[in-house]
């Protein structure tokens, strides 16, 4: 499952290093975007990192690209759409003039993602309730038989994401983490992210705070937890900038004085399927930041964040 889950991530980098929102707002559909990401930037310490375009035809995305600018890699995905239900996905990835080619299927039902086929060995299931939102997602892999790799549940009140309980079933032992959501109102208030082995007990790590202006995030500074179980604040945070339309046109992550990265977006007029399809590549992991493309910020958005297999702070860990 982890070759998997790098799939998703080299895949989710390329768009936006964004996925899904686990929860769609009324009339999440095409015509409700005014505008589309048509190309971002990544700045490292203030000095460009990597830069990537969206091109579409008609109201679907049809090309997603992005380059490095110090290291010599590249990567291209081209989509078609031989049927209303079905999107095929053909990528390049180079690096050092050596490619790595191959394909991706989506299948469609109801306007929703219900499998992603990695080539026929990999596959992601996902079912949504009736109003639209995430209920669970399934991953497998094919080793001479289909076998479940892991399981992502997803919990519901008063129709707010409240808790994602995942478990990732080991040879020998099952991995799992939960994220707990906390509101005020409408707004998330904070998060906080525990996880356990076979046979131990849940252990808090991170907690997650979340600041707002007019309805959008604006801030979510991490917190740990010492050695006395206290919560301490770490140097560890990010900011959120919108244009006048609410349109998500910058990230910035901070630690400390001496690290920052920074992702910038531009959008064009009209409408485009960029949230349906970055929708179910990996940010269902866990949908509580903001993202491009994605109107009413204070709903759950989120950025790709594969925390169960990426070593450290999983919040200094967000795709950048």
């Amino acid at each position: 499952m982890k070759n998997l889950l790098f799939k998703i991530l080299l895949l989710s980098t390329v768009l936006l290093f964004i996925s899904p929102s686990c929860k769609k707002n009324k009339g999440d559909d095409l015509s409700s975007f005014t505008h589309r990401v048509v190309s971002s930037k990544s700045y490292e310490n203030d000095q460009l990192n990597w830069q990537g375009t969206y091109q579409y035809s008609g109201d679907k995305l049809i090309n997603a690209s992005s380059e490095s600018v110090n290291d010599n890699w590249s990567d291209e995905y081209i989509f078609s759409y031989p049927d209303n239900n079905t999107i095929i996905v053909n990528y390049t990835e180079t690096y050092n003039s050596e490619e790595d080619e191959g394909i991706i299927n989506f299948t469609l039902e109801n306007n929703n993602v219900i499998e992603i086929l990695w080539a026929n060995d990999e596959e992601v299931i996902f079912s949504y309730n009736s109003d639209g939102t995430f209920k669970s997602v399934q991953e497998f892999y094919y080793n001479g038989s289909w076998t479940l790799g892991a399981d992502i549940d997803y919990i519901y009140s008063s129709g707010k994401l409240i808790q994602i309980l995942y478990i990732e079933y080991g040879s020998e032992i099952t991995y799992e983490d939960k994220t707990v959501f906390s509101y005020m109102g409408d707004e998330i208030n904070y998060k906080i992210y525990s996880s356990k082995e076979s046979g131990g007990g849940w252990i808090e790590s991170h907690k997650y705070v979340y600041t707002y202006s007019e309805g959008n995030i604006t801030k979510i500074t991490s917190f740990y937890k010492n050695e006395s179980s206290i919560w301490e604040e770490s140097s560890y945070y990010e900011e959120y900038s919108y244009d006048s339309f609410g349109d998500l046109i910058e990230m910035t992550g901070h630690d400390g004085d001496n690290y920052s990265y920074t992702t910038e977006y531009t959008y064009e007029e009209g409408v485009g399927n960029f949230h349906q399809i970055t929708e179910s590549l990996g940010n269902y992991f866990d949908p509580s930041e903001p993202i491009p493309n994605k109107k009413s910020q204070n709903r759950e958005g989120n950025l790709l964040k594969p925390h169960h297999f990426i070593s450290g702070n999983s919040f200094f860990n967000l795709a950048h």
